[in-house]
């Protein structure tokens, strides 16, 4: 009986080039949000709590920092989750993609056969694996034109194809989907199942090319939660808005900073680093609802924004949006939605709605300024980063800018990170077993005799700078 090895696992719709987009997990950072988590290396496994779309780092000392992707991005193996490109371990043989699982067993192989055009080209295949959060995104390059092209396939796993889909095993939830190739290449996707391969050819009366084929191999997405709609006047001016699970922030936290990234794809023009959003108050709204439900939502928390850098391409850009976070997290909402456009290209009304791959900000105008952006559908996708930290009686002044007037007892530590540490008010502050460390400022008491701040200690210590 034939059958298909594999447990290849993604979030969402990964697009690939004779390419293939398989996700699973690994530890604990990618390059993908490195520029935001400069203070978040070396992390222990212990320290990190894992659902199927966020990864929640445990700083010590009261602080948090949770990612929420826009995908599936974790995967459970033996018990635990781990992060989806942990689960797979591709490696390249000529041409020939070989794809183990943690354990290093062989899940499958997708091996190229093809026959070129010129009997003459010295053009060879070349398979690139490149990792991301989430997954791998595998391109499979031929380097000349070619008059047909197959995937022969050797897995453990049994396997059918349906409706453009190659379904792995029973049990594993894994879907190859040819459904990109045929929309955007013209490639349709025949499976040989007494042979044990996938033959592609360009659908009858179009044009193409067989010189890539685009599949993606996704996971049961079933737990995705995010939503996304772009959004346009009329092809115009372009807009944004997205809905974030927010729910798995724990409560009774202090949020501290909540920043929004989306990578970038394409630039016209010379877009800037200014931007405005709103959050949007309806938890309700779906990538299938209507423009004129759009067009009635409320806007909250209007605020003009800056991106971290001026649009670029393939680098991630991204922008604060606690005020946003902190409102919806107050109302204990499940979720949070945020609209965001180009700050000098402002929408008077929206006329088209819809969901894609691709997000579009700015100005379709004469001189194009705009930016295009990956979402559901494509990697890297969207993530969302808040920090918090404990609260509660004990900790209402763990903080370097103190309200005396709080009258609270400190128990965890405060790393002031080189600034000042103040006291302002009438009251009592009183350490209790934690330090005040690295503050490069004397205690600001007030400026009238009323105006006093009585500190006592029952453990713990002020340690400033040298």
């Amino acid at each position: 009986m034939n059958k298909l090895k594999i447990v290849i696992i993604t979030s969402i719709v990964i697009i690939i080039s004779v390419v293939m987009f398989i996700s699973m997990n690994k530890e604990p950072i990618d390059d993908l949000d490195n520029n935001l988590r400069s203070g978040l290396s070396n992390e222990k496994e212990s320290s990190i709590t894992r659902t199927l779309s966020t990864d929640t780092y445990d700083l010590g000392n009261g602080k948090y920092s949770q990612t929420i992707y826009f995908d599936v991005v974790n995967t459970l193996w033996k018990g635990r989750l781990i992060p989806s490109e942990d689960y797979l371990n591709p490696i390249v043989s000529e041409n020939t993609l070989i794809v183990n699982d943690p354990d290093g067993n062989k899940l499958i192989s997708f091996e190229m056969d093809y026959k070129k055009t010129s009997f003459f080209s010295l053009a060879s295949p070349e398979i690139n694996v490149v990792t991301q959060r989430g997954g791998y995104y595998f391109t499979t390059e031929v380097g000349t034109d070619i008059e047909s092209m197959e995937y022969k396939l050797s897995s453990d796993y049994e396997f059918e194809f349906i409706d453009d889909e190659l379904i792995i095993g029973n049990d594993t939830g894994v879907k190859i989907d040819f459904n990109m190739a045929k929309k955007e290449q013209n490639i349709t996707t025949t499976f040989d199942k007494v042979n044990s391969k996938l033959i592609f050819e360009i659908e009858e009366n179009k044009t193409g090319s067989l010189r890539m084929v685009d599949p993606s191999i996704t996971l049961n997405d079933g737990n995705i939660t995010a939503s996304f709609v772009f959004i346009d006047d009329g092809w115009t001016f372009f807009a944004a808005q997205t809905k974030w699970k927010i729910d798995e922030i724990p409560s009774e936290k202090v949020i501290k900073d909540a920043t929004y990234c989306m990578y970038v794809d394409s630039v016209d023009g010379p877009p800037d680093t200014d931007n405005k959003y709103w959050r949007i108050n309806d938890q309700t709204w779906t990538e299938s609802s209507s423009v004129a439900t759009i067009n009635s939502q409320t806007t909250t928390n209007e605020t003009i924004g800056i991106w971290n850098q001026t649009p670029t391409l393939n680098e991630w850009l991204c922008t604060n949006i606690t005020n946003v976070i902190q409102t919806d997290y107050d109302l204990e909402n499940t979720y949070s939605s945020i609209r965001i456009e180009d700050a000098d290209y402002a929408m008077s009304e929206i006329a088209i709605a819809w969901a894609d791959d691709f997000i579009l900000i700015g100005w379709s105008g004469g001189t194009e300024v705009y930016f295009r952006a990956h979402t559901k559908g494509a990697s890297p996708a969207p993530y969302l980063i808040v920090n918090y930290v404990d609260s509660g009686p004990s900790d209402t002044c763990a903080t370097c800018a103190v309200d005396c007037s709080d009258n609270c007892i400190v128990t965890t530590n405060i790393d002031c990170e080189g600034g000042a540490f103040t006291l302002t008010g009438t009251g009592i502050y009183t350490l209790n077993g934690g330090n005040v460390t690295n503050f490069n400022s004397k205690f600001i008491v007030g400026t009238d005799v009323s105006n006093k701040c009585i500190i006592t200690r029952y453990g713990g210590a002020f340690i400033s700078l040298a």
